[in-house]
């Protein structure tokens, strides 16, 4: 120190030590310690953090939420689609089972067009021919001509 200089007082601002220096006896490298200690947070730079989150938050949910939206509506066609075609297909099994069913009404239709299918249905509602004698025989419960048993009251 020169005795014609001023002396100044140290200044009041800290300086931030280094993380890195280099000791000038030996140029190696020595890490200074930091300073650990964590600012307390404010209550408004708490509130901010926790709005930032929650709006985080609600804009997830938001961007899930349309999310599954468009996949529903890109799946739309393809479900649609598919239930169509199952309700085809039951339609087609049913209209298959009606015509086969229609075709025998009408082969019964054609045989009761003919002398013998007028015959046999008169026969079946218990009608004869005049100077026939009709012998009635008792129907065992086994047989296949036996009329179903109706169930008493």
């Amino acid at each position: 120190m020169n005795p014609s200089e001023p002396s100044l007082p140290p200044s009041p601002t800290r300086t931030r030590p280094a993380a890195i220096s280099f000791d000038d006896a030996d140029d190696t490298f020595q890490p200074r310690p930091r300073n650990r200690r964590r600012k307390r947070r404010g209550l408004r730079s708490t509130l901010r953090y926790q709005l930032r989150l929650a709006g985080m938050a609600a804009g997830g949910i938001l961007a899930a939420y349309i999310a599954f939206v468009l996949i529903l509506k890109i799946l739309h066609p393809y479900r649609l689609g598919h239930e169509v075609s199952s309700q085809v297909a039951i339609l087609r099994t049913r209209l298959d089972r009606e015509e086969s069913e229609n075709a025998l009404l009408r082969r019964r239709i054609l045989f009761l067009r003919t002398k013998e299918g007028a015959e046999v249905t008169a026969r079946r509602a218990g009608y004869h021919r005049k100077g026939e004698t009709v012998y009635l025989l008792p129907v065992s419960p086994d047989s296949p001509d036996a009329p179903a048993a109706s169930p008493s009251p």
